[in-house]
């Protein structure tokens, strides 16, 4: 309890309702931090590789938006998404 939770990558299929949100924000905010600037899909097409899945369909996109914007550290500018401070 109170220790901080990480994204864990994995080879193995790890379907997003099986994760815990604040895993999943971990993972979505390391790769905003590596990459800065990116599309949605884009964005979400990485973190479904990491858990395993080679396409994330356009219909999982709510699930994984409420898990990015639960975080106010999240900014949008037109069709991109990036962190405010550039960091994790």
């Amino acid at each position: 309890k109170g220790a901080p939770i990480f994204f864990r990558e994995s080879e193995k299929r790890r379907d997003f309702s099986h994760i815990a949100p604040e895993e999943l924000l971990d993972g979505l905010l390391s790769i905003l931090s590596f990459y800065g600037k990116m599309k949605k899909e884009d964005l979400y097409g990485i973190l479904g590789e990491k858990c395993g899945m080679k396409i994330v369909l356009s219909v999982r996109y709510r699930e994984l938006d409420k898990v990015l914007f639960s975080s106010e550290r999240i900014k949008v500018e037109g069709e991109y998404i990036f962190l405010e401070d550039g960091e994790v």
